[in-house]
């Protein structure tokens, strides 16, 4: 069935995914990419993005994230404030640490092998959000919410409108669903193991993801969210600005979105999750109804 269906979200991922190339790519940046797909494309743009400049968690003398996350995050409308992930909310720069002010989000959670590693500071892990919206996100892995489910809460938090969640999972609204899903399939490639670095991995298999791994999730979800969320100015600007200020490198999939494609399909088969499945998700992200907690 997936043979069949391969074409057609090829297809799909050039006619809705692909956009106009950023315009801070340098010039050979992605050399050696041409024609590859699967494992041979995500080891090379593993090479070509590793090795970043890693900035101080926290520092008194040297740019560290919170400098860089005032930069990255500034409201466009105000220059004393920052836009607030998943929730929009423009809060003054000041505020950071404040318990009623705003903190450091880890996309992939440091409970899940990132704490005391290079992607921990990882710049394309970290946003800015509402401390409180934080705390109630946890290390809940990305997946849509099931009303059904134990612990399922609309809104996640009050202060978090149009956030959902359940007993593991967390949903962001529509708008933040790609942001989310390309800075962790970035992590995935970035991150293959090796000196003080982890070795993170995308999966469907929610056994896996657990405290003493490095796994997240969930795969099929992140690439139905990719597919219902595209690239926008916002993002191309922000990869912009961590590759020229700060890091010296990219997300390969803000660049590229179509890469996710050759990359990641077809998904491996975890306890009934299929590679069908998951392509079917590309197009029909817009469904809630997709849940399948019975097959695990």
């Amino acid at each position: 069935m997936f043979r069949a269906l391969r074409p057609l979200l090829s297809s799909f991922s050039l006619l809705w995914l692909v956009g106009p190339l950023a315009a801070g790519i340098p010039a050979g940046y992605y050399d050696g990419t041409a024609g590859l797909s699967g494992d041979a494309l995500k080891g090379r743009l593993h090479d070509i993005i590793q090795g970043h400049i890693q900035l101080p968690y926290n520092s008194s003398s040297q740019t560290d994230t919170r400098d860089a996350l005032k930069v990255l995050e500034q409201d466009p409308e105000n220059a004393a404030n920052v836009l607030l992930f998943y929730i929009g909310r423009s809060d003054p720069k000041t505020q950071f640490g404040q318990a009623n002010g705003w903190d450091r989000e880890h996309l992939w959670p440091r409970s899940y092998g990132v704490a005391d590693t290079p992607a921990e500071t990882d710049l394309f892990n970290l946003r800015v959000t509402d401390r409180d919206v934080n705390n109630a996100r946890a290390n809940k892995y990305s997946d849509f919410s099931d009303p059904a489910a134990v612990g399922y809460r609309n809104p996640a938090h009050a202060e978090a409108p149009g956030n959902t969640s359940d007993f593991d999972s967390w949903e962001p609204p529509d708008t933040y669903k790609g942001d989310v899903a390309r800075s962790l399939f970035y992590l995935d490639v970035r991150y293959e193991g090796g000196g003080t670095e982890p070795d993170l991995r995308l999966t469907d298999n929610r056994a896996l993801i657990t405290n003493s791994g490095m796994y997240m999730g969930l795969l099929s979800t992140l690439m139905a969210w990719h597919a219902l969320d595209p690239v926008d100015a916002a993002e191309r600007q922000r990869n912009d600005r961590i590759y020229s200020d700060f890091q010296r490198n990219r997300n390969p999939f803000i660049d590229h979105p179509e890469w996710v494609a050759a990359v990641y399909a077809p998904v491996p088969e975890w306890s009934g999750q299929t590679a069908a499945t998951a392509a079917l998700l590309m197009f029909f992200a817009a469904s809630r109804t997709w849940r399948s907690r019975g097959s695990d």
